[in-house]
């Protein structure tokens, strides 16, 4: 979760590498035995949602994951815009301006990637028509059961009061339509 990365070359507050970071992390999964089978990002992918950042973790993320024979499941942050993210990492013909969820089968598995965010705007939500859509997906199970990714938490995180301003807003609309399911 949260690589922030950048265009080439600029640092974030002047001084963090979040592409150090990021490479660093893929070589430690790189030694996992046996390797994963998805890598799973949980938003705020590139921290000014520049074309040029989504480019580059595309550089480094799908050959290491083709390496490791695993998924990669791209999900929506508060600092990604969906344009950007949209064509840079599914394509000229994503359609930027719907919500980017996605569902990933791996090994039986559901995966489910949320698009939360909401432009202009620190916390998450769901619209209605995807909370329908997750509800019909969810009314089949998944041979495995499913996982739902996510950039926003769907539960209140108390500890960190700050964290509020980040929370999904209305979890109850999302436990209402996961309750009973895989």
């Amino acid at each position: 979760s949260d690589p922030h990365l950048l265009a080439a070359g600029q640092l974030q507050y002047g001084v963090v590498d979040p592409e150090r970071g990021l490479v660093a992390a893929l070589e430690r999964l790189g030694r996992i035995d046996p390797p994963p089978q998805a890598l799973v990002f949980t938003g705020d992918l590139a921290d000014k949602a520049e074309p040029e950042a989504y480019a580059r973790l595309r550089e480094l993320v799908e050959p290491v994951a083709a390496g490791m024979g695993a998924e990669v499941v791209w999900t929506m942050g508060n600092h990604d815009a969906r344009e950007p993210y949209a064509r840079g990492l599914f394509g000229p013909d994503a359609d930027p301006t719907v919500p980017q969820d996605r569902v990933h089968e791996v090994d039986g598995l559901r995966i489910v990637a949320l698009d939360t965010s909401i432009p202009d705007y620190h916390h998450g939500e769901l619209r209605p028509e995807q909370l329908a859509w997750l509800a019909d997906l969810l009314a089949t199970p998944a041979p495995h059961g499913t996982i739902m990714a996510m950039h926003h938490p769907p539960i209140p995180v108390p500890m960190l009061p700050p964290a509020q301003i980040i929370e999904l807003a209305d979890q109850h609309l999302l436990a209402e339509v996961v309750r009973g399911t895989d």
